[in-house]
């Protein structure tokens, strides 16, 4: 297998390898969320590894009968949706962002405790600027030396 396929496969496996997505900021009204009631939540995305991510757009999709909305105020409530783009999402220590605020509404029928939404990974770019620039660190090692006799005056 050469390097670019091997890149090739790193890139495409990227998302499952080092980027964490967590439903986050979950508020519904009272206590418990009864049916067909509206909650609202954020999705944050967590990058672990070496690439910057760029234009990351979420797929988000309610389960068990739970429709959801993106965070513009005039969309309907659907099965799914992809939302708008998360500029940048830098490489390394955990870097995070939280996308806006999503919406989901409870089903007519009561449920036990179920999933009600899940997020993934739907469109992203990535740049190898942190790979290329970040990672040319010094060398400490002398790696050219001038030796020669020094002779009596």
């Amino acid at each position: 297998m050469t390097f670019f396929d091997q890149m090739t496969i790193a890139v495409e496996t990227y998302p499952v390898d080092f980027v964490d997505l967590e439903i986050v900021d979950v508020a519904v009204p009272g206590n418990v969320l009864n049916t067909g009631e509206t909650g609202h939540f954020k999705v944050k995305i967590t990058n672990r590894g070496p690439l910057h991510l760029n234009g990351v757009k979420v797929h988000v999709s309610g389960a068990n009968g739970v429709q959801v909305k993106d965070a513009n105020a005039t969309a309907p409530f659907v099965a799914d949706f992809v939302s708008q783009a998360v500029p940048r999402v830098d490489a390394h220590g955990g870097s995070q962002t939280t996308t806006g605020t999503f919406s989901f509404k409870a089903p007519s029928a009561p449920q036990t405790s179920r999933t009600l939404v899940s997020a993934t990974l739907d469109v992203w770019d990535a740049t190898l600027d942190h790979i290329l620039n970040a990672h040319s660190d010094p060398v400490a090692d002398p790696r050219a030396i001038y030796e020669a006799a020094v002779a009596p005056l």
